[in-house]
């Protein structure tokens, strides 16, 4: 009993140490000028002038009509027995509209006589709430003049294209991969769109590697295409306009045409005259042909003897797993495989319509 009483009169003294600790907020925000969907650095300090145990801060800004609120970092420390918390904020107005914006924060601070009754009696979590009292505090005004902009996409950017030579075999597929890399509006670049009569263009959902500081998101975004043709092609050229902050003007990236060349493919009874031969078959020759089919048997014994190597493998799952000959037809693309362009050909002129035909040709190929 004269343990329990003394650690009572610890924790007691404790908090009516800490029962005296007072607060003070401050803002600040980087600039006063910004365009729509420029990135505007906001933080707010919470001081106390002790190490502030007793409160529990609930700041969560959100986004408005006017402005998104992006959480870039939230922070407390120590130091020197006084605690600090930090909040670091990325605001884009939506609108050519100035903010002022008057954001609040909720201070619950525990109750003494809260405590001392939830301490002597039985602890009941549910009435958490109950021994907290709540302020609202609201923060400093942040004012922000908001400018117009011509161009929904803005920030700083430069381009580079990667592509194959322009010169292919029927139905093998022409790579082009374009990356744009800077910094800015991210979110507002738009997938690339190619029709080309005659083309099948395949491509996916652009991926973006990007960070987020204090100056905005910083990063690339990429999209890549393949176009499988049995003709002579012309991918058009496409252009990216963006307002450059830096210049204060509007830019263009540029995306050259590209004509590319493509070997006709050609069926074997083109290629094949009616000539009368000569099958007149001498002991040397027969020796040769004996020896020649000899090689093949004890080539194909090996060759069904040979194990299929894990990449093999787990690729002919993935043919297995496809739906429809589009996808079918995709997953050759990205494989990057020359030896299936006659396979895409096939697909492409109809001459093979059936997904389950078309599986066996690859498997044959790759087994």
């Amino acid at each position: 009993m004269k343990k329990s009483l003394g650690s009572f009169l610890i924790l007691f003294l404790s908090f009516l140490s800490l029962d005296a600790s007072t607060y003070k907020w401050s803002s600040f925000v980087e600039t006063e000028k910004a365009y729509v969907g420029e990135a505007i650095y906001i933080k707010y300090l919470c001081e106390f002038d002790d190490n502030g145990e007793l409160y529990i801060i609930d700041f969560e800004p959100r986004s408005s009509d006017l402005y998104d609120v992006i959480l870039l970092r939230r922070d407390e420390k120590l130091r020197d027995g006084k605690r600090t918390n930090s909040y670091e904020y990325i605001l884009k107005a939506k609108l050519p509209k100035d903010l002022e914006i008057v954001l609040e924060a909720t201070m619950k601070k525990t109750s003494l006589d809260s405590i001392v009754d939830n301490t002597t009696n039985h602890y009941d979590d549910t009435k958490f709430d109950s021994i907290h009292t709540k302020t609202i505090v609201k923060m400093k005004k942040i004012t922000v003049e908001i400018l117009d902009v011509p161009k929904k996409l803005l920030g700083t950017f430069g381009l580079k294209v990667k592509k194959d030579e322009p010169n292919i075999k029927a139905y093998e597929p022409y790579h082009l991969d374009v990356k744009i890399s800077g910094e800015g509006s991210f979110d507002a670049l738009e997938s690339i769109d190619f029709t080309i009569d005659g083309v099948k263009v395949f491509t996916q959902k652009p991926t973006k590697k990007i960070d987020l500081d204090k100056d905005g998101y910083k990063g690339s975004w990429m999209q890549k295409f393949a176009f499988v043709s049995g003709e002579d092609f012309r991918i058009p050229a496409r252009s990216i306009e963006y307002f450059d902050m830096s210049s204060n003007r509007v830019q263009v990236l540029e995306i050259d045409a590209v004509d590319v060349k493509v070997q006709v493919a050609y069926k074997k009874s083109d290629l094949l005259d009616d000539v009368e031969e000569d099958f007149s078959l001498n002991i040397e020759y027969a020796y040769y042909l004996f020896t020649l089919i000899a090689g093949f048997l004890v080539g194909k014994i090996k060759f069904k003897t040979k194990k299929v190597n894990t990449e093999t493998e787990k690729f002919i799952t993935k043919v297995n797993e496809t739906k429809s000959l589009d996808v079918l037809s995709m997953l050759l693309i990205l494989t990057n495989e020359k030896k299936f362009s006659d396979i895409l050909g096939s697909i492409d002129s109809n001459e093979v319509t059936s997904l389950r035909q078309a599986k066996k040709m690859i498997i044959k190929i790759v087994s």
